[in-house]
């Protein structure tokens, strides 16, 4: 597995010899819009959910069924049943607010293997270094989350804890489910991303809607918002 700030070098090389046409910064650049924000990670409570995919500049994302039907199940509590009738939202007013959902965008990723291991004295047996090494992580963490709300900030071991990597997330909190066909027919799903604040470098997006459809669904994302910008 290769890590975003690896895509220079000698990785960029090698899928570019294979036909690939973005630069390294198109595809990761923290500072600007780049490949990397595209791909969400969708959070359902404070457990796991699954990833999706912008697939308009609104925010509309694309997903597989089952990280939606949380909501879509939710919704037939209050509404009709949705998993055997679908829904489809033509309009803003139509959507329906999935309260438990949450949208992580991926907006940097950085090596601190040196910040950590260089505050570490050698003279710490093992319960010391790992408690240590703990209170260092939590102050990296706070110094760059500096208070913003909307960001989540994780450190996270690879190579079997050899080294460590700072990752950062926009998060949007208000998601709402857009499309979603009948049970039988659902293999993929979208989501419609919105949220107060710049949820992406050059982008303003200021609410959430979930889209669940098969993958040919893509297509009419035209027709169900041809001009109009998602509710707030």
């Amino acid at each position: 597995m290769w890590l975003l700030p690896q895509i220079e070098g000698a990785v960029h090389s090698e899928l570019a010899g294979k036909g690939l046409n973005l630069s390294p910064q198109q595809i990761y650049n923290p500072d600007s819009a780049s490949l990397n924000q595209a791909i969400v990670r969708l959070n359902i409570g404070e457990g796991g959910g699954g990833t999706g995919s912008f697939v308009s500049k609104q925010g509309l994302i694309l997903t597989n069924h089952h990280v939606a039907y949380d909501a879509i199940a939710t919704a037939s509590q209050d509404k009709q049943k949705l998993p055997g009738t679908g829904i489809y939202a033509e309009s803003n007013t139509q959507e329906i607010s999935a309260p438990q959902y949450s949208a992580y965008i991926p907006i940097e990723q950085t090596e601190v293997t040196q910040q950590i291991e260089s505050r570490l004295p050698d003279t710490l047996n093992n319960d010391q270094r790992s408690q240590m090494e703990q209170q260092i992580r939590q102050q990296l963490i706070k110094q760059r989350k500096g208070g913003n709300e909307d960001l989540v900030v994780e450190i996270n071991d690879f190579w079997a804890g050899n080294r460590k990597f700072m990752a950062v997330y926009k998060v949007i909190r208000d998601i709402r489910l857009v499309h979603a066909p009948p049970h039988p027919l659902g293999i993929m799903a979208v989501m419609w991303i919105t949220g107060s604040g710049r949820a992406i470098p050059g982008t303003t997006l200021s609410s959430a809607h979930m889209w669940l459809g098969m993958a040919a669904a893509v297509a009419t994302t035209k027709k169900i918002y041809p001009t109009s910008q998602p509710a707030a």
